[in-house]
């Protein structure tokens, strides 16, 4: 565990919820396309497992698939999760993290 920034281990059984999250992690400003084969190599997993993933993670709006082009990019779901810490006036903190203020565009619409 780093000092610095310590993190708690992850229970076992949770190894579904990692993958998922090291997929997400892959699309950033140099990379904000990946087809399913460049996306498996870069995280290390197989096509299969990694076709399950993202299917799941579109299946809730985190990403979607550009069936043009069969790649993927961050789905409208990341913008309103992303945006929920600052959805109100003041944004909340946490040590060693300031987060901006989100515009209220970006918060969740009432149901």
């Amino acid at each position: 565990m780093n000092q610095t920034n310590p993190r708690p281990q992850p229970y076992p059984g949770t190894q579904s919820v990692l993958r998922a999250m090291s997929l997400l992690k892959a699309f950033d400003d140099e990379r904000r396309e990946w087809g399913l084969a460049a996306l498996a190599r870069e995280v290390g997993l197989n096509k299969t497992t990694t076709f399950r993933l993202l299917t799941a993670l579109e299946s809730e709006g985190m990403v979607a698939k550009r069936p043009s082009t069969e790649t993927y990019t961050l789905g409208p779901e990341i913008v309103v999760l992303g945006g929920a810490p600052c959805a109100t006036t003041t944004c909340a903190r946490w040590p060693g993290q300031s987060w901006p203020r989100w515009p209220p565009l970006l918060a969740k619409p009432p149901r």
